[in-house]
């Protein structure tokens, strides 16, 4: 599978410690004829592959110090002691208390955010439905209905329920089924209404509304790294 493949070439990254060539192909036994000719990252601008880069590199450094702490650690900590310190994390769970529950998803709850003024949680599914829960009570207020497919992400404007319209975008929803949705935040309404945007080639990681100094903005990237700025 694709995954197992993207896996591997980073396993051989971490391993060597060289950084991905944006050229580099496939091992011979690894290629079908229907990929041989594509590249493990799409290339995009060059901007983009030095972000990359620096991102690559400041990741495997840090990765690369992870593994020799841990090594470390195991050959100076006693056993024991390290129970200890588990058993004292552990406990420190035991000042906070469950106020409520509520069931988020028939499948699984993928992402979930809480609004700017902590009124509303919004939770994100793979049964491509969305929920909207006031808070503290945990009662669901909204439901986000439109994806054809799972949904990864969400997230709420800053300014949601405060200073945006009713009608939005108040919140942006990314989904495999490689849309964005942009939708209302109106209490009085069962289901909200959405507008879709389209345009990415695959599934829809990760989607973020934020305030720039010009303007909204909405940044969302799908599987291949694409980003996709647009102004709202």
């Amino acid at each position: 599978s694709d995954v197992y493949k993207r896996q591997t070439l980073m396993r051989v990254y971490v391993e060597t410690g060289r950084l991905p060539d944006f050229k580099i192909q496939l091992p011979s036994d690894m290629v079908s004829k229907e990929d041989e000719n594509q590249y493990f990252l799409y290339e995009g601008s060059e901007e983009l592959k030095q972000a990359r880069l620096s991102i690559t590199e400041y990741s495997l450094k840090k990765a690369a110090i992870r593994v020799e702490q841990s090594k470390l650690r195991r050959m100076t900590v006693d056993p024991l002691d390290e129970e200890d310190i588990i058993d004292s994390e552990v406990n420190k769970a035991k000042d906070f208390e469950m106020s409520m529950c509520q069931f988020g998803d028939p499948s699984c709850v993928s992402r979930g955010c809480f609004s700017s003024d902590n009124k509303f949680y919004a939770t994100s599914g793979w049964s491509g439905e969305c929920r909207v829960w006031a808070v503290p009570s945990c009662n669901q207020v909204m439901s986000l209905v439109g994806h054809l497919n799972k949904v990864i992400d969400i997230c709420f404007h800053p300014e949601a329920g405060v200073n945006l319209p009713k009608e939005g975008p108040n919140i942006a929803t990314a989904s495999t089924d490689n849309t964005v949705r942009l939708w209302s935040f109106d209490p009085s309404l069962a289901r909200q209404r959405h507008t879709v945007l389209q345009g990415h080639f695959d599934r829809v990681n990760s989607c973020l509304l934020y305030t720039s100094d010009a303007a909204d903005d909405l940044l969302c990237v799908d599987l291949g790294g694409r980003r996709i700025i647009k102004k709202k």
